[in-house]
């Protein structure tokens, strides 16, 4: 990590490469070798969710199809607005599929969902208890999530564990959300002693284009670690 560089700016810190950043050693795809797309309820596929096409198109076409009320297309557009990171109206459309079919509200992949949702809308509380759900506490898939609930209020001890725990799904997890579980990661080993994984992971938090939360807690990732090495 020698060539990163640190740079205090106002409201914060920056997090850069001489010459621009690189993508993450993570992204690529010979390190995969041999890890298997999760398919389980647990994991969000945040990237196939969003499609190929703009917001607005996606939204569009979405939003007709649930107007018939069937309740997967409603869910099907609640995902897309979780892939957009539009949490507060994911849960809404979620809990109107819901409510068109209640059996939803006890399946894995709806309290997977809301876990990721609450999450994005800093109801950490609320995120825990969506990702209690007893076919998630073992799914390596939705470790990840439980790992950023953990290390967004300063329990890094547990955050490791669901970081460990998760480890091979994170390959998975689209570029933006990868980057920022790689940040939070560095956090975490910073805060639970294993100095040696920090530069690593910072690597893997490196993303172009560049992501603010990913880059802001890698940062003061990397200020920590120069404080502990006494730079």
């Amino acid at each position: 990590m020698d060539d990163l560089e640190l740079t205090v700016i106002p409201g914060g810190a920056e997090l850069s490469r001489p010459g621009g950043m690189t993508l993450s050693r993570a992204a690529d795809p010979a390190l995969a070798a041999g890890l298997d797309r999760p398919v389980t309820a647990g994991f969000l596929d945040l990237e196939r969710w969003r499609g190929d096409t703009d917001f607005r198109e996606g939204r569009d076409r979405l939003e007709q199809t649930a107007a018939s009320l069937d309740p997967e297309a409603i869910l099907a557009y609640a995902r897309f607005l979780l892939s957009w990171e539009l949490a507060h109206e994911a849960l809404a459309v979620g809990a109107l599929a819901a409510s068109e079919r209640p059996a939803l509200s006890n399946t894995p992949e709806v309290a997977a969902l809301r876990g990721a949702a609450n999450y994005m809308a800093g109801r950490f509380g609320e995120a825990s208890e969506a990702l209690a759900h007893p076919a998630l506490l073992n799914d390596p898939a939705a470790q990840p999530w439980r790992g950023l609930i953990a290390a967004r209020t300063g329990d890094f001890a547990n955050a490791r564990r669901y970081f460990d725990a998760g480890q091979d799904t994170i390959f998975f997890f689209e570029p933006v959300w990868r980057a920022r579980i790689s940040a939070w990661q560095a956090l975490t080993a910073l805060n639970t002693n294993d100095i040696g994984a920090v530069d690593a992971l910072l690597e893997e938090a490196v993303i172009e284009p560049v992501d603010p939360e990913a880059a802001a807690i890698a940062a003061f990732a990397a200020a920590g670690l120069a404080a502990a090495r006494g730079d």
